[in-house]
């Protein structure tokens, strides 16, 4: 289930969109386009998000299983994009600080955010381009969020890691 050399990524792009298509009584067809959508989104994402990044990449995994999602609920290439943007409205600004036992927490949250996130986008509801760093095209939001965690967030990473030195002193 890996996602981009990530385990916590490949579960949360793909264990959502299973629950999803075995709650809605989905087709094996509908399973597998929904499950191989989540996973190209998260790879396309992370391809311009980069290996390493102060943001965790479960919300990356989530916005891509928000897309499998709603294409479950029927939803089309305008409402993907909406959950696209109530993805990465809602949790970008997750950080990462390590590999360890608060990632299930992490997981667990983008979970949730992606099936609001789909649910509100199936319904055409999605966050106004006037929000943040939101455009009104997808692939712009996609760019700007991978610019925070590309530009924005060193001096986080620089922060966090020398908490976690500190604590072994």
């Amino acid at each position: 289930m890996a996602n981009s050399g990530s385990g916590n990524q490949g579960i949360a792009a793909t264990n959502p969109v299973i629950a999803a298509a075995e709650k809605l009584g989905s087709s094996e067809e509908q399973l597998i386009r929904a499950v191989t959508l989540s996973h190209l989104v998260t790879i396309h994402i992370k391809s311009k998000f980069g290996r390493l990044s102060a943001l965790c990449g479960v919300t990356v995994s989530g916005t891509g299983a928000s897309c499998g999602i709603t294409y479950l609920l029927g939803g089309g290439k305008n409402e993907i994009k909406a959950a696209i943007q109530n993805m990465l409205g809602n949790v970008t600004g997750m950080m990462c600080d390590g590999a360890k036992g608060g990632c299930a927490m992490k997981v667990a949250t983008c979970t949730s955010a992606a099936v609001q996130s789909a649910l509100l986008a199936s319904k055409g509801m999605t966050i106004s381009s006037t929000n943040g760093f939101i455009e009104n095209n997808a692939e712009k939001t996609i760019d700007n969020f991978c610019r925070i965690g590309n530009e924005a967030t060193s001096d986080i990473d620089k922060l966090v890691l020398e908490m976690m030195l500190n604590k072994i002193k």
